[in-house]
């Protein structure tokens, strides 16, 4: 089968005769018919590596349930699904909990163990969500990064009737575009530095825009709400200028979610602690996408939303591309010869992987 190995950083490699997984026990092959490119694998074949090198990355994906070993119900083969790709321990306090994104133990598909850039990959039984006969493969391939957007959301404060700013234009931030309106926000504010990405953000349902190659964040933000600040922001940036900024734009008692990772320090300056002071800012983090009764309403809201189109993941997927292309997709976004949203290999042929 073909398949993509990460064998060290900036060290990527088409198979065409790599060996199909062997399934364990409570385990099924699944045929891969679309992975989606998470900027953590950006990272993994940059600059970080993974825990287990060499690997197969690809964490976001979809397929149809090829065969099934001998402890996983006969009914499951044929299905066609998304993957959740933590494999909580269950037995840590936080799996006990019902906190499984916070699992002490866990495994990870395309991270901790192969994923989805091949054809065939082997998954635990339990980690299947079957999706709606409507739903595309591609479609499917965007539930993963969309449990993560809702998951980061539920962090906050409810947005029905709130000011809501999202900083960052990409495939995450357009997709807490959708949610915020289709969620009730009463205001919708978009920043980033890329005007086209803006201009998608409007089309999506954004209410305002600010040009961050245009203006500064915060004056520009405190005037988009009439000096008041935004009740709610999601930060996906990872920009530790907007990480600072985004404070100063907080409303009293204002909430911010930190989503987007940069691997740069960030340091709160003299007005980001005034503010979070002074306004009773809450500050928190978000990590991944689960929660009580695994892997929680995080998963089933996404699959909802795309399906019925509350969420429009086409307005996000940039390119859909066969895996034999992967290297030199890499290498372009590598030297920056290439503009992209959210990208999906299909490694089974893009017809079978549209939208």
């Amino acid at each position: 089968m073909e398949a993509l190995r990460l064998i060290e950083v900036n060290k990527l490699v088409f198979e065409q005769d790599a060996s199909i997984p062997r399934l364990g026990a409570d385990e099924v092959l699944v045929k891969v018919m679309a992975a989606g490119v998470c900027g953590s694998d950006y990272g993994r074949v940059f600059s970080l590596g993974a825990h287990t090198l060499p690997i197969i990355l690809g964490h976001e994906f979809s397929g149809l349930v090829e065969a099934v070993g001998p402890e996983v119900r006969e009914d499951l083969a044929g299905r066609r699904i998304v993957v959740t790709p933590l494999i909580p321990c269950r037995t840590c306090e936080w799996c006990r909990r019902g906190e499984y994104s916070l699992c002490d133990a866990y495994g990870f598909i395309g991270s901790r163990r192969d994923g989805a850039f091949e054809q065939y990959v082997a998954v635990p039984a339990s980690a299947l969500q079957v999706i709606p006969d409507t739903m595309t493969y591609a479609e499917a391939a965007v539930v993963e990064p969309t449990a993560c957007m809702l998951h980061a959301m539920y962090r906050g404060p409810s947005i029905m009737g709130r000011t809501v700013c999202i900083s960052g234009a990409g495939p995450i931030g357009l997709l807490g575009v959708q949610y915020a309106k289709a969620s009730g926000a009463s205001e919708v504010v978009c920043v980033d530095i890329i005007e086209k990405k803006l201009e998608l953000a409007r089309r999506l349902g954004a209410d305002k825009t600010v040009n961050l190659s245009e203006s500064d964040l915060v004056p520009a933000g405190l005037s988009a709400t009439d000096g008041r600040g935004f009740d709610f922001t999601f930060e996906t940036t990872g920009n530790p200028n907007v990480q600072n900024g985004v404070i100063q734009t907080s409303a009293k008692l204002g909430s911010v979610v930190y989503f987007g990772f940069s691997g740069n320090g960030l340091t709160l300056n003299d007005e980001s602690l005034d503010r979070i002071l002074r306004a009773e800012v809450t500050l928190t983090g978000a990590w991944n996408s689960y929660s009580t009764g695994f892997p929680g309403r995080e998963w089933q809201t996404a699959i909802d939303m795309i399906a019925d189109h509350r969420i429009d993941v086409s307005a996000v997927v940039s390119h859909i591309l066969p895996l034999e292309e992967a290297p030199s997709f890499f290498e372009k976004v590598r030297t920056h010869q290439i503009e992209h949203g959210k990208v999906l290999f299909a490694p089974w042929g893009i017809e079978g992987a549209q939208l």
